[in-house]
């Protein structure tokens, strides 16, 4: 380990600092969607409690992934991946469904859930690709793309 000027130990590097890894910014992203869809529900026109369950569901899931997303597994941030991609294209077919008949509001608020999702899911497939190309963790060789 590491000692910094006082000669304490410094621990590993963090996470953020893994090159080719974004799982950092894929884990505060689902989050936040988490913490939108909460903070939106009650105002998202009929309330039912299957709807209720159904996005406290969507929450937990997407808080659920976000703590196992790791610099070590291809297949949680695959599976990030899948979920960001399916909540994108629902978000999207809510918001253009309620356009004509809820508040202005919620169709910018779930714009910006999709908006979300789409930068989760650009992160996760940067990692993803980076892992299937052994990258993560690997810092770009000199003249690695050099003639």
């Amino acid at each position: 380990m590491e000692k910094d000027i006082q000669g304490y130990s410094m621990p590993a590097e963090k996470p953020s600092d893994i090159p080719h890894y974004h799982g950092d910014a894929v884990r505060i992203i689902m989050v936040a969607i988490g913490v939108l869809l909460i903070l939106t529900t009650p105002f998202s026109g009929a309330i039912t409690l299957p709807s209720i369950l159904l996005t406290l569901g969507i929450v937990l899931l997407l808080v659920i992934l976000a703590g196992l997303t790791n610099p070590h597994s291809m297949t949680i941030m695959s599976i990030n991946a899948l979920v960001v991609t399916i909540a994108a294209v629902a978000y999207e077919v809510m918001a253009i469904q309620a356009y004509q008949t809820e508040a202005w509001l919620m169709l910018v608020t779930r714009e910006f859930i999709v908006f979300l999702c789409l930068l989760a899911l650009y992160f996760s497939v940067r990692t993803i690709r980076a892992m299937m190309m052994h990258k993560v963790g690997k810092v770009r060789a000199e003249h690695e793309f050099d003639n």
